[in-house]
């Protein structure tokens, strides 16, 4: 338990730097990429330690660079998971979440 909040703690902790770094910078398509990856990485966390992080951020990262609805399908889930545990997560954003992660 006290690895899960370490980790946590440190995903919560890079996810902010990010944020910050790219609403100072502005950018379209590297933001799709962060999403995509903050995404990804966190059903990694929570739901399958073995789950495959890059496969899934390329096909998000395809979907999210698609069409404006792939942009904002990536940017609703990306989200719902910010602030939210493992089990606040899956119980509440598995529709926004449901085209990006199994």
């Amino acid at each position: 338990m006290k690895q899960q909040l370490r980790t946590a703690l440190r995903f919560a902790a890079g996810l902010l730097t990010m944020t910050a770094g790219f609403a100072l910078g502005g950018c379209g398509a590297i933001d799709n990429v962060f999403d995509c990856n903050a995404v990804c990485t966190r059903y990694r966390d929570c739901v399958d330690t073995t789950y495959d992080v890059g496969a899934c951020r390329s096909r998000c990262d395809t979907k999210g660079n698609a069409s404006a609805a792939g942009r904002s399908e990536v940017n609703r889930c990306e989200a719902c998971l910010n602030g939210m545990s493992c089990v606040g997560s899956a119980f509440q954003c598995g529709v926004q979440c449901s085209g990006i992660v199994p």
